[in-house]
């Protein structure tokens, strides 16, 4: 059984209700950031850091270490196991 022959047509309508609502009421424009002020701004013109790579021995492992400061543990513990990456500017 799939995911949505899981749910009743009562369950089903709820959720085309709360989506018309939410895009109903979405906001005209979004907040804008300075590059500095993305999350993501590190990955700009990125290279390894020396002493992680250094420390680690390994490119793969260098850049592990970067993604985990980043996006932190919780990332890869929690959910899907995928982390998206969208363009934000």
């Amino acid at each position: 059984m799939s995911a949505s022959e899981a749910h009743s047509h009562d369950d089903f309508r709820h959720v085309l209700d709360r989506l018309k609502l939410l895009l109903e009421n979405l906001p005209r424009s979004l907040p804008e950031k300075s590059l500095q002020e993305l999350r993501f701004a590190c990955f700009l013109n990125f290279s390894l850091d020396p002493d992680i790579l250094e420390k680690t021995g390994c490119e793969v492992a260098a850049l592990s270490e970067h993604l985990k400061a980043v996006f932190g543990w919780q990332a890869r513990t929690t959910g899907d196991d995928i982390v998206p990456f969208t363009r934000t500017w």
